[in-house]
């Protein structure tokens, strides 16, 4: 029996996937070999309340000007905030229907990143 309440396996999961995502989102921004440090931080404080912290940091070679890097990170973060609030719209939609449990984790993660890939697709597709 797991000592993680179902909403704290939840948090955990949905936190992972959207700091993948922003991830994912500076590596299209930023060539790879110019990258040396990426520290991605997504908290959810409170689901109900949607209060999130997401801190980003990109440390690259000298090539790539502070500016261009700084830019990108402010996307970056708002791009996690815009993902977050339209992925917790569509989690309260099935939250209550499934049973959250650490023998799921993996269904449950499988389902999420589903609901976040296609909310960041058309974010980034209707912005770019």
């Amino acid at each position: 029996m797991s000592n993680f309440s179902p909403e704290i396996l939840l948090l955990n999961v949905l936190s992972s996937v959207i700091a993948d995502e922003i991830y994912q989102y500076i590596l299209h921004k930023i060539p790879v070999k110019r990258i040396r440090d990426i520290n991605i931080r997504v908290e959810i404080l409170s689901f109900e309340k949607r209060l999130f912290e997401i801190e980003v940091s990109v440390e690259t070679d000298p090539l790539v000007k502070q500016e261009v890097i700084d830019q990108i990170v402010k996307k970056a973060v708002n791009f996690g905030f815009k993902i977050l609030d339209n992925v917790i719209n569509e989690i309260e939609k099935f939250k209550d229907s499934i049973n959250i449990n650490i023998d799921n984790l993996d269904e449950l993660e499988h389902k999420i990143k589903r609901i976040v890939r296609k909310i960041a697709r058309k974010y980034i597709n209707n912005n770019s």
